[in-house]
């Protein structure tokens, strides 16, 4: 399926480096994607990611890792810009607004309804990356004088769900998503809405590191090798717990119940239960 037609601002033309001359090195690069990021949590974490990963220093892999890293971050930056400065008129229901995915197909679409009666449209993606293979997608637009304008946009998972709303005293927007591969990964979307009907505003919440925490709180020698999988309107989950000689499909430590807040722009682990192992030595389903 094509991707969507969209009219592009005078503001391309003076939006720095990314619309002009492309950074040179990684930092640049990493600078200029943070300004056009609806996600930048997950941008530093990737970047931190990157920055510690042994091979970015070794020097036999180093030069290529730079490269790829730089081809990444300005691809990310370049693709941020477009949506930043779209103004969409055409028919988004049947045709993929462009999020840099070959092949790309719509799924599903609708809109929702949050704080001081603002309104955000959302689509949901499917296609592929030559990077990273399969991919999916997931758009929020706000309604403006010349068309829908993207607001937040991530496609970090293979699959994503259905946008949901959730919150008490703040809203928040929560999009399942699933990484490829049989590890269960997760890489849900999750954002605050705030702002007005004439400005609505979405800010990325930071849902993953909470695992930090999680890693300190467990007894020792057991672990969550595999996805976690939150209800996010209880705020809880429960996982298989591993010990050091498990293998991935058969964990033996019993289980952890977790219970979460919602803090700000944070999921926040408040409480875990350990559950011992059933009588076979496995986990209790």
């Amino acid at each position: 399926m094509r991707r969507l037609a969209f009219a592009a601002a005078l503001a391309l033309l003076a939006a720095g480096p990314t619309a002009g001359q492309a950074p040179d090195t990684v930092e640049d690069a990493y600078r200029d994607a943070l300004r056009q990021s609806p996600t930048p949590l997950s941008l530093k974490r990737d970047q931190d990611d990157w920055l510690s990963d042994p091979q970015a220093r070794d020097p036999e892999y180093a030069a290529d890792m730079t490269e790829r890293r730089l081809a990444a971050l300005r691809r990310t930056a370049g693709r941020d810009l477009r949506l930043r400065t779209m103004a969409i008129r055409g028919d988004w229901t049947r045709e993929c607004v462009d999020l840099g995915l070959t092949g790309c197909g719509t799924s599903m679409g609708g809109y929702m309804n949050g704080p001081d009666g603002a309104r955000l449209h959302w689509q949901l993606q499917g296609g592929a990356t030559d990077e990273d293979g399969v991919r999916g997608g997931v758009l929020f637009m706000a309604e403006g004088a010349e068309g829908l304008k993207p607001i937040a946009w991530a496609a970090d998972a293979a699959v994503y769900d259905t946008p949901r709303l959730v919150g008490g005293e703040q809203t928040y927007i929560v999009v399942p998503g699933v990484l490829a591969g049989s590890g269960g990964g997760r890489a849900d979307a999750v954002f605050r809405w705030s702002g007005s009907d004439g400005a609505p505003r979405l800010t990325e919440v930071d849902v993953w590191s909470w695992r930090d925490d999680l890693a300190r709180r467990l007894p020792a020698g057991l672990a969550v090798w595999q996805g976690v999988r939150i209800d996010y309107d209880q705020l809880s989950a429960r996982t298989p717990l591993w010990r050091p000689n498990d293998g991935n499909c058969c964990p033996t430590g019993g289980a952890a119940r977790l219970d979460f807040s919602l803090e700000g722009d944070r999921l926040v682990l408040e409480d875990v239960r350990v559950e011992p192992p059933s009588s076979s030595g496995g986990s209790r389903s």
